[in-house]
């Protein structure tokens, strides 16, 4: 299964190239699931380190229940906008939340990750944002996963975004975005059969 997770508090622009990778996934013959954080119970990391003594987060929320489907997941993608360069504060709460995963073995590890960005600007930090889930999912030995299309004119880092090269669009008119988005959703899909 791949598991598709919305970042973002809105489920607009980002939910939509999210869906987009999905969608070509599940064409592709993958099983997929879909969830936005915002519609989930995710309390900050309050550093207690109770994960590293125990072995147990000490947080009652939902994230327990997030887990068990990254847990399930043989792929997973990760859609995220980008505020001042960075996840938005829902997103980050739910990478520090991971952490459990982490202590309890390497839970995460060897599953294939791969992420969607949106931004206002076409250098407005998207690149950031994709690092920072990059060194997330490394932290977690998962392995990762770009869009591979034309080598010449397709890229491989899926960013759409809302500025053109002159004037403004949707996220959901960015055709190159949507192109690579579907790319990689193919390759999540390919890469996945054979995984458990």
């Amino acid at each position: 299964m791949i598991l598709g997770i919305n970042g973002s508090p809105r489920k607009k622009g980002t939910l939509f190239l999210l869906s987009e990778a999905l969608h070509a996934a599940s064409e592709a013959g993958a099983e997929t699931k879909l969830i936005s954080l915002a519609d989930y119970d995710i309390k900050p990391c309050d550093a207690c380190n109770k994960c590293v003594r125990e072995k147990v987060c000490s947080i009652s929320d939902d994230m327990e229940k997030i887990g068990e489907m990254l847990i399930e997941a043989r792929a997973i993608i990760v859609g995220s906008p980008c505020y001042f360069s960075s996840p938005p504060a829902l997103l980050k709460n739910f990478i520090d939340r991971t952490r459990i995963l982490k202590m309890q073995g390497h839970r995460l590890k060897n599953k294939l990750f791969a992420c969607v960005i949106t931004s206002g600007l076409i250098h407005g930090g998207a690149e950031n944002v994709i690092k920072i889930l990059h060194e997330f999912a490394l932290a977690h030995g998962m392995l990762i996963v770009g869009a591979c299309g034309d080598a010449i004119k397709e890229p491989w880092h899926v960013i759409a975004t809302m500025q053109k090269s002159e004037g403004w669009q949707r996220i959901t008119e960015d055709k190159i975005a949507i192109n690579a988005a579907r790319n990689l959703g193919r390759r999540l899909a390919e890469l996945s059969k054979n995984r458990k």
